[in-house]
C-alpha cells in the first residue's frame, strides 16, 4: 500500500475521533442543548438545526 494513504487515512482518521470526541463533550455537557434552545428562541425552527454545523462553528470559531 502507498504511504501516502495510510498516512492520510491516519490523518482522516485522527480528526474524525477528535470531532466525535468533541461532538459527545458538547453533547453530555448540555452545550448542544443550551443551543438549540437559543436557535429556537431566535425565531428559527428546531427542525432546521443541525449540531454537527454548530459544533463546526464552536471548532473554528475558539481558533479564531
Amino acid at each position: 500500500m502507498n504511504k501516502k494513504a495510510v498516512f492520510f487515512a491516519l490523518i482522516a482518521s485522527v480528526l474524525i475521533g477528535l470531532f466525535a470526541s468533541i461532538n459527545y463533550y458538547y453533547f453530555t455537557t448540555g452545550q448542544i442543548e443550551e443551543a438549540k434552545l437559543l436557535y429556537e428562541k431566535g425565531g428559527g425552527d428546531i427542525e432546521n438545526f443541525n449540531s454537527v454545523f454548530w459544533v463546526c462553528n464552536k471548532i473554528f470559531t475558539q481558533f479564531h
